[in-house]
This record gives C-alpha cells, sequence and structure tokens, in this order.
C-alpha cells in the first residue's frame, strides 16, 4: 500500500513539471519606423526663410461686348461753283443717305497682365500683405458704310439776259461714315492676409483690404465726303472743290470703383502642385464721366453733311457725371507646378465682375434722329448717362519667384 501511493506523488509531481510554459527568449525592442515630414507647397512662401512672393502672369482674357447708337439719316449738300459769262454762281443740292445702323459689337479675346507682390510679417507665415495690378490693353471694334451719290442735273444761267439756260451736271460725292470704338480695363488692389486655418497639405486665409478698377471706352463717329469733279457743259467751267470735308465726333465714357474688399483663400498641395481658390467681394462707390467732344474740317463751299457735326452739339457737348453705390467680385483659379524650391509656373482662370460701367456707345439718344433734325442747326440730341453691367474673364499663364 505504501508503494502504491508512493507512486501516485512521483506521476503528480511528473504532470506539474510538464504543465509549466517553456521559457522564452526577453523581447528585444525594436527601433521605431522614421517618419517623413510633408512639407507643405502654398503659392505663397510658407517656410522659414522664404517670406516674399512675386508673379507675373500673361492674361488672355475676353470682356462683354457692347451696343452704340447712330442717326438714322444724314442730309448730304453737293455744292459747286460754275462760272459762266455772267459770273460765279453756286448751287447746292441736298441729299439725304441713311446712316450706319446701329447695334452690338464685340472685341474678341484680349491681351494684358497682371503682377503681384507680398510678403509675411512673421515666420508661421500667418499674417501677411499683398497687392496686385493688371491689365488689358487697348482694343478696337468697329463698322463703315460707303456711299456714292451720282451726279445731278442742274440749269446754268446763261451767257446774257436772254438765253435760255444751260445744262449742266453737278459733280459727284463720295461719303465715308465709320464708327470705332476702343475700351481699356484696369485695377489694382491692397489686402492683408491672416491664417484662419491649416495643415500639412491645405490652409484657409482670409483676405480684407481696398479695391479700384477703372474702365475706359471711346467711340469716334466719323463722316467725310469728297466731292469728285464731274463732266462740264462746253461754255462753262465747273469749280469742284477737291479739298476732303470730314468731322468726327467722340464720345469718352470713364468709370472708376473705389470700395473696401473681403475675401477667402483656400490652397492645397498635392506632391510638386498645388491648387489656389480665390473668392473676393468689393463693396464701394462708382463714378462715371462721359465727355462729348467734336471736330471737323469744312470747306465754305465744298461738299457739307449737315450744318455740323453727326450728333455731338452745341446742345450737349460736354462732361456728364454720375456718382453711385456699386458691387464688384472676382473669382480666380490657379494650379501651379513646383520646378523649384523657389521657382513655379502657374496656368488659372479668372472671372471679373463690375456692376455699374458706362459704355460709350449708348450714351447718346439718336433714337428720333431725322433728316429734318439733322438739317436743324439748333438740334441737340439728349444725353443718357445710362450704365450697365460688365465681366471679363478669361485664362492666365504665369510664373512665381519665392524667397
Amino acid at each position: 500500500m505504501r508503494g502504491f501511493f508512493l507512486t501516485l506523488a512521483v506521476m503528480g509531481i511528473t504532470s506539474l513539471a510538464s504543465a509549466q510554459p517553456p521559457e522564452t527568449a526577453p523581447l528585444v525592442p525594436t527601433a521605431p519606423t522614421p517618419t517623413v515630414p510633408v512639407e507643405v507647397i502654398s503659392l505663397e512662401p510658407m517656410t522659414p526663410g522664404a517670406r516674399y512672393w512675386f508673379s507675373a502672369e500673361y492674361l488672355m482674357w475676353w470682356t462683354k461686348g457692347g451696343s452704340f447708337n447712330y442717326p438714322q439719316q444724314l442730309a448730304v449738300n453737293q455744292t459747286t461753283t460754275a462760272i459762266s459769262g455772267g459770273g460765279p454762281t453756286i448751287f447746292t443740292s441736298a441729299t439725304a443717305i441713311n446712316g450706319i445702323p446701329g447695334g452690338d459689337f464685340n472685341m474678341g479675346y484680349r491681351n494684358g497682365g497682371r503682377f503681384n507682390f507680398g510678403f509675411w510679417l512673421n515666420n508661421e507665415s500667418t499674417i501677411g500683405v499683398e497687392g496686385s495690378y493688371f491689365f488689358l490693353t487697348w482694343d478696337d471694334a468697329g463698322t463703315s458704310q460707303y456711299t456714292q451719290l451720282p451726279p445731278n442735273m442742274i440749269l446754268l444761267p446763261p451767257d446774257n439776259e436772254e438765253g435760255p439756260p444751260v445744262p449742266a451736271i453737278l459733280d459727284q460725292i463720295n461719303v465715308f461714315q465709320q464708327v470705332v470704338i476702343t475700351n481699356r480695363l484696369q485695377g489694382s488692389d491692397v489686402h492683408a492676409l491672416l491664417n484662419l486655418t491649416a495643415t500639412p497639405r491645405w490652409r484657409v486665409d482670409a483676405l480684407a483690404g481696398y479695391r479700384w478698377f477703372n474702365f475706359t471706352e471711346r467711340m469716334d463717329a466719323s463722316v467725310s465726303s469728297i466731292d469728285l469733279p464731274g463732266p462740264t457743259n462746253p461754255g462753262f467751267t465747273i469749280l469742284s472743290l477737291a479739298a476732303p470735308t470730314s468731322f468726327t465726333d467722340t464720345v469718352l465714357a470713364r468709370t472708376n470703383f473705389y470700395g473696401a474688399q473681403v475675401g477667402l483663400r483656400g490652397s492645397g498641395s498635392f506632391g510638386r502642385f498645388t491648387l489656389q481658390l480665390d473668392k473676393k467681394i468689393s463693396l464701394g462707390g462708382v463714378r462715371e464721366t462721359v465727355s462729348l467732344s467734336t471736330t471737323n474740317n469744312f470747306s465754305a463751299a465744298g461738299p457739307q453733311v449737315g450744318p455740323g457735326s453727326l450728333f455731338v452739339t452745341p446742345g450737349n457737348i460736354g462732361d456728364y457725371t454720375k456718382t453711385r453705390f456699386a458691387l464688384a467680385g472676382e473669382v480666380d483659379a490657379t494650379l501651379a507646378f513646383r520646378v523649384t524650391d523657389r521657382f513655379l509656373l502657374s496656368l488659372g482662370y479668372s472671372f471679373l465682375y463690375l456692376e455699374h460701367v458706362a459704355r460709350a456707345g449708348n450714351q447718346v439718344d439718336t433714337s428720333n434722329s431725322g433728316l429734318a433734325s439733322l438739317a436743324d442747326p439748333n438740334r441737340t440730341f439728349p444725353v443718357i448717362l445710362q450704365d450697365s453691367s460688365f465681366w471679363a474673364q478669361g485664362i492666365n499663364f504665369g510664373l512665381m519667384l519665392r524667397y
């Protein structure tokens, strides 16, 4: 019996020994995987030592077209001096011709440029100042009309009191009408930058500052007439004044906008590419000035068009001004490629809106102009001094330096 219990005790100790877990080697801590810092790339420098930036862009923009008014009819006087045995005699024959049909016009795409400069006030790139200037070059659109008046038959006085009148031919006149409209757009702004939020790949900044726009448009309406000598009657010499008679009426409309500007800017980086979106809204005043003037070169006894100019008369010549509240806005989207740490290339799109702009082509009301009013030396056409909205949009190609 004692041997039986001894055997059971040995078996239990052996089982407990076999149930103990095997000894394992102590764990050796592994080194953490190094993390690569993500560089934040924005169109403004965001790293220490690169606090300034300058950009230059070529603008290929389109602008909103316009319209122009023009008198419906013109009174053309064919005037000739004839010399016979009884002395010189002046003959005049009035003829009505149609004016250029008024209507719409478009400029096509425009060339221009934009320059931007800014800097951060601290190393953290959270507070900065930025300014820009842009322009679209002068461009023009126009139309013209050519009218040829045939020679007219007239009766000249006889050489003596008993003789019959002698037929002759009044000289031929060619009339050329032309309307040319040119305009230019420019503007600038200065604003402060304040960072609202930022991560390693994107950031949002607030903008607040001052905005100025200038839109200038000019319409030149010109009429010229040339007296072409016609055939003469035997025994008479018809003297034709070959010097041209011409005049040009000019309407100059200038719009200046001055206002406060606020906006937001968001930018995000993706490798070497950066996308930036800007939205700006401006509230302020717009000053519209319309100036009417005329120049002429009339011959005393030569061909003439009306008793004066076309639609700029002593009754409306001068300057007209209007000031009113206005709204302006701008949206820009720019995709930039980082060539080096300090040099970037960009491609973008811009849209610009102005609520009130004075256009030169529709400042004078010529809707009731007929031959009778053109023949009246005291005629006048009212100045409307109206405005309309205006937009410009297009593609931008640029480069940027930062340091």
